[in-house]
């Protein structure tokens, strides 16, 4: 498996979070209550003009620079 942060994935690739870089931070725990906890699947819908993911239910958007913060295993055993 490989650890990306979520802005470098491309649109429609899938994987799992791994970890947030910054748990503490309001943008996290923002992420957390939607569902992007370390295990969950998600999948990039979109990166321009913001970037948007489905994660369970969820659709959910964001800034660039809080998808760098999402580290995502993507690749054999990622896949959601």
């Amino acid at each position: 498996a490989l650890f990306l942060p979520l802005d470098r994935l491309s649109a429609g690739e899938e994987g799992r979070v791994a970890y947030l870089l910054s748990p503490d931070s309001p943008d996290a725990q923002r992420l957390l209550s939607m569902g992007l906890v370390p295990g969950s699947p998600v999948r990039l819908d979109q990166s321009r003009p913001a970037f948007v993911v489905t994660v369970g239910a969820n659709t959910v958007a964001m800034e660039a620079a809080v998808a760098a913060g999402i580290v995502v295993r993507v690749g054999r055993g990622g896949k959601a």
